[in-house]
């Protein structure tokens, strides 16, 4: 398994039905905040191709930084906003009402519930 991500040891059912909720799951979420992305940046004016290229190149070089980096998500986060930026703008409409961390655990918490009625 290690050859196309990483493997980690769960003791029981419970842990495997939250760990589907992550990382089984996890790929269409990703793909879904991607989609979502590549549609904002249309609308931006971008095209098709400009567009899927900017947003999936965004989400692989922030990816890489996170994953060779020992700082927090939130630090990480930190270093690349400007106090009253663009990023900060975006990063308020985001999620400055925190919808986007409620949507986030709601959604976890759905594909958790529907993995333990499927046991």
């Amino acid at each position: 398994m290690e050859a196309v991500g990483m493997t980690l040891w769960v003791d029981g059912e419970d842990k495997l039905d939250r760990l589907t909720a992550i990382s089984g799951s996890g790929p269409g979420y990703v793909f879904e905040i991607a989609r979502s992305y590549v549609a904002a940046a249309k609308a931006l004016g971008f095209s098709s191709t400009e567009a899927r290229q900017l947003v999936l190149g965004t989400m692989a070089g922030t990816i890489a930084m996170a994953e060779s980096s020992d700082e927090s998500l939130d630090a990480l986060r930190t270093s690349v906003t400007s106090k009253a930026g663009t990023t900060a703008a975006g990063l308020d409409a985001l999620n400055g009402d925190e919808g986007l961390s409620a949507r986030m655990r709601a959604t976890v918490e759905a594909a958790y519930q529907r993995a333990i009625e499927l046991r």
